[in-house]
């Protein structure tokens, strides 16, 4: 076992114990060899290549489906994605809200607010 899979069975195992730690899902995708910038605020403004979206894409997929309960893949998918993979993910993460009635929805989505082309979507 290499070193790349012994801190990505860490990461799992950590997921395992806090499904919910935004920081565990940003390592494990650091450990698909996806660069993120060191200061997680600055995410949402990150840009992703085309081929480093789709491999975060099926990471977060994967570990959506392993916690369903958990939005944390979600929430960080949208500070991700640019175009239709950000409408897709949003349309994922607002429909079920909406349809509650959450009345924190829009408030929940404001660190997305500074990206003119998320916010036309929004």
């Amino acid at each position: 076992m290499g070193k790349h899979d012994h801190a990505l069975e860490s990461y799992e195992h950590l997921l395992e114990l806090n499904a919910a730690n935004f920081e565990t899902y940003y390592k494990l995708i650091e450990c698909n060899k996806v660069d993120l910038p060191e200061d997680k605020v600055q995410l949402a403004r990150h840009t992703l290549s085309e081929e480093d979206m789709s491999k975060v894409h099926k990471i977060l997929d994967s570990y959506q489906q392993a916690f369903p309960r958990v939005n944390a893949p979600t929430r960080i998918g949208l500070k991700l994605f640019k175009g239709d993979m950000f409408k897709t993910a949003l349309q994922k993460h607002l429909r079920p809200l909406l349809v509650k009635g959450a009345p924190s929805v829009m408030t929940d989505l404001k660190e997305l607010y500074h990206d003119q082309e998320k916010v036309a979507h929004i």
